[in-house]
C-alpha cells in the first residue's frame, strides 16, 4: 500500500473557498459526503473509488478507509474502476465521485459496486450532468437522471438530485470559460474576485428553491442500497469472484 503525507490535500475540494471556479458544485458534492458519513455504521468499511487526494475522508473518521486509483500517492489500492481487488460484500460503503465519465463502461463500476458492497450497503455516485469535456485521460459520459436510474436498477435508489440549480449551473459554465479567457498576469489577479461575485450570486440569488423544476444542474447525486435480502451477487451479470 502506498503511504501518504500527513497533510490534507483534498482540503480545497471538501471546503472550497468562495473565490474557487467551481465553488457551486464542490459545496453541494461536500454537503452529499457528509450526509452520507452521517448513515455510516461504527466500525464500517468504506471504499473510495478513483480516490484522488481522498477529499471525502474526514467525512468517515473512525471508520476503515481504502483508496483505489489507477495510480497516485494517495491510494492504498492501485486497480482500474471497472475490476475491484476485493471479495464479495466485503464494504459497507462505496463512494465514487466524478469518475464514471472517465470509464469506458459505467456499467462494470456499477456492477463491481454491487458485488463489493455487503447486502444493505449504499452506494453513493456524484455524476456530470453539464460539464466541459476535461480529458483525464478520457471523457466519454454524461448523465441523466434516467441513465443513472438505468445504471443502479439493480440497487434500490433511495435518491437522485441535482447538485445546483440551472442558474448556479450557468454561472460555474461562465467561470470556467473565465478562468481560460483570463490567463494573463492581470486577468489572473482578477479572476478570484470575479468568481467570488459569481459564486455569491450563485449562492444567495441562484440557489436551489423547493418545488423549482431542476432539469439543468451541473452534476446528479446518488444514493443507492444494496438490497438487504441478497446473498451472491454477480458482478456486471456475470459470475462472481
Amino acid at each position: 500500500m502506498a503511504r501518504r503525507p500527513v497533510a490534507d490535500p483534498g482540503a480545497d475540494r471538501r471546503d472550497p473557498p468562495i473565490s474557487h471556479s467551481y465553488y457551486l458544485s464542490l459545496v453541494a458534492l461536500a454537503r452529499f459526503y457528509r450526509r452520507v458519513g452521517d448513515r455510516a455504521p461504527p466500525g464500517g468499511l468504506v471504499l473510495d473509488v478513483g480516490c484522488g487526494r481522498r477529499p471525502y475522508e474526514p467525512f468517515f473518521a473512525g471508520l476503515r478507509y481504502v483508496g483505489i486509483d489507477l495510480s497516485g500517492r494517495f491510494c492504498d489500492v492501485a486497480a482500474e474502476a471497472g475490476r475491484f481487488p476485493f471479495l464479495d460484500s466485503s464494504f459497507d460503503i462505496v463512494l465514487c465521485s466524478t469518475v464514471l465519465e472517465h470509464v469506458e463502461e459505467p456499467a462494470a463500476v456499477v456492477g463491481e459496486t454491487r458485488r463489493v458492497l455487503r447486502p444493505g450497503g449504499l452506494a453513493a455516485f456524484a455524476t456530470p450532468f453539464a460539464w466541459e469535456y476535461h480529458a483525464r485521460p478520457r471523457d466519454y459520459w454524461r448523465f441523466s437522471e434516467d441513465a443513472l436510474r438505468r445504471l443502479f436498477s439493480g440497487f434500490e435508489i433511495l435518491e437522485i438530485l441535482p447538485d445546483t440549480s440551472p442558474g448556479q449551473c450557468l454561472l460555474e459554465m461562465t467561470n470556467l470559460q473565465v478562468y481560460r479567457a483570463l490567463s494573463g498576469r492581470v486577468g489572473r489577479s482578477v479572476r478570484p474576485t470575479l468568481f467570488a461575485i459569481s459564486n455569491l450570486l450563485g449562492r444567495h440569488v441562484f440557489r436551489p428553491r423547493a418545488g423549482q423544476e431542476n432539469s439543468f444542474p451541473a452534476c446528479y447525486t446518488t444514493l443507492a442500497r444494496r438490497p438487504v435480502d441478497e446473498e451472491g451477487v454477480q458482478a456486471g451479470g456475470c459470475g462472481g469472484r
